[in-house]
C-alpha cells in the first residue's frame, strides 16, 4: 500500500512539473490524473511481480502431467417408470 502512495505523489508531482509550462490551472487539474495513473501502473508492476513469484507453486486443483489418471465415475440412473415393459405395439 506504501507503494502505491508513493507511486502517487510522485506521478502527481511528475505530471504537474510537467504540465506547468501550460499554466498553472493546468498542471493543477492534471496532476490527481497523472498520479492515478502511475498509481495504477505501481499496481499492475505489483500484480505481476506477485503473480510471477507464485508461478513456480503449482496451483490448486491442478494435477502434475506426470500424476496418475483415475477412472472417472459413470453416471448410474435408476429405472425408468416403463423399465422392464415392453415397448407399446408389439
Amino acid at each position: 500500500m506504501i507503494v502505491l502512495i508513493l507511486a502517487a505523489i510522485i506521478g502527481g508531482g511528475a505530471t504537474l512539473a510537467m504540465l506547468w509550462p501550460w499554466g498553472a490551472v493546468a498542471a493543477l487539474a492534471g496532476a490527481p490524473f497523472g498520479g492515478s495513473l502511475a498509481a495504477l501502473v505501481a499496481s499492475c508492476l505489483l500484480a505481476w511481480r506477485a503473480r510471477a513469484s507464485n508461478s513456480d507453486e503449482e496451483p490448486e486443483g491442478v494435477s502434475s502431467p506426470h500424476a496418475p489418471r483415475l477412472p472417472v465415475p459413470q453416471a448410474t440412473y435408476p429405472p425408468g417408470p416403463a423399465a422392464g415393459r415392453g415397448q407399446p405395439g408389439r
